[in-house]
């Protein structure tokens, strides 16, 4: 009767249903390792991983500004930044960590997960809601990174090789002999992974795009009917070899028919790459700060921008830690699109500050950046406010 238990419970075993997942299932020059995607508390994260990783979302070429259609992103870069007893990090088509697929998107820091067991997959960012392709790999348990860094799985099998690739030879923490990631392979087992919908996660889109250009008294003009939240992508050369990216302008909630872009021309040729990245309806970045006043509560203390409304002089002052306030001479969007902006304040004929601002609300969000004091620059970080 003993054994005809055993037996039912083993019957019992093998008719219940596979347990829903997604996995990732990487192929390196050191060895393969399977990571599980957590698609239930990241769902943005791991669907912007899957269509990356399986070439059915458009992203653009840092070096040149072609958008890549059907192209894997993964497959053939490099584990570009490893530290050992802390993690293995991968996603940079360059290899040098500082480009990505030409968008970026939120955060998922408030789901529940943290950093208390290794082997765990999480995006790598500048500052935050900057996720974009680059990821690491955990091997110890760095609870300072909670809160600050989306975690979308953890390794299931190949944590062996995980350890060897953390304990690779490195030079400034980069890797002295290459480790390439060969391939990376999505894997569904059940109903519910078999179901998520990757493409219904309110990610960005990139598209090439024609535009008209003319040249005006050396200058090249660039036209186009931008739609509103999107960002016109814009990258020239001189040779078809080398390429710069001029800029990428961010339009906002602005109805708008027509805009020009323009650009000095210092060579006899000059060629253009276009591209549009298009914004989910989510997307908070304000066009101006003007008129407006952004408090700062920061490790270095409160910091308060004041700005006039557009076109008035003074433009506005700026007050760190209840001082005396400092007239702003010049304020400077940068890289202003999708989920955060980049911002320059000059005051006095000075650089003092640079917010790096990621919106988790139209009127708050978290801001790293740096105060330039001497005799070296002060890392911010912080949470920020926006009054009208």
């Amino acid at each position: 009767m003993k054994h005809i238990i055993i037996n039912i419970k083993l019957i019992l075993l093998i008719c219940l249903p596979l347990q829903a997942q997604i996995y990732a299932d990487f192929k390196t020059t050191l060895g393969d390792f399977t990571t599980e995607l957590d698609y239930t508390n990241s769902p943005r994260t791991v669907a912007n991983f899957i269509t990356l990783a399986e070439g059915t979302r458009n992203w653009l070429n840092s070096a040149n500004g072609v958008v890549k259609i059907n192209k894997p992103y993964y497959n053939g870069i490099t584990f570009h930044r490893v530290i050992a007893g802390f993690m293995n990090q991968a996603g940079s088509q360059n290899g040098l960590g500082t480009d990505g697929p030409g968008y970026t998107f939120p955060d998922e820091v408030a789901n529940g997960l943290t950093f208390n067991s290794p082997y765990q997959i999480a995006m790598a960012n500048s500052g935050p809601n900057t996720n974009g392709s680059q990821f690491f790999i955990t091997v110890g348990t760095p609870a300072h990174l909670n809160g600050i860094h989306t975690i979308f799985g953890n390794v299931t099998s190949g944590t062996n090789i995980v350890d060897v690739i953390n304990a690779v030879a490195t030079s400034n923490n980069k890797p002295l002999v290459p480790v390439i990631i060969n391939s990376v392979t999505i894997r569904r087992t059940g109903a519910p992974a078999n179901a998520f919908n990757e493409f219904a996660q309110l990610l960005p889109t990139v598209e090439g795009i024609k535009t008209t250009i003319t040249f005006p008294s050396n200058t090249a003009s660039i036209t186009y009917n931008q739609p509103p939240r999107t960002s016109l992508n814009v990258f020239s050369s001189e040779d078809m070899t080398t390429w710069t990216k001029i800029n990428s302008r961010y339009l906002g909630n602005t109805n708008t028919t027509s805009n020009l872009f323009d650009t000095k021309i210092s060579a006899p040729r000059q060629f253009f790459f276009t591209s549009l990245t298009t914004w989910p309806a989510d997307t908070i970045a304000p066009d101006t700060y003007y008129g407006k006043k952004l408090t700062a509560i920061t490790n270095a203390g409160t910091i308060v921008l004041d700005l006039n409304p557009e076109g008035n002089t003074p433009i506005g002052t700026l007050t760190i830690n209840n001082g005396t306030s400092n007239t702003v001479t010049e304020i400077r969007h940068e890289n202003t699109q999708g989920y955060g902006s980049q911002i320059l304040v000059i005051s006095n004929g000075i650089v003092p500050i640079r917010f790096t601002l990621g919106y988790d609300t139209p009127s708050s969000g978290r801001l790293t950046g740096t105060a330039f004091t001497s005799p070296t620059p002060t890392p911010l970080t912080g949470n920020f406010t926006i009054e009208p």
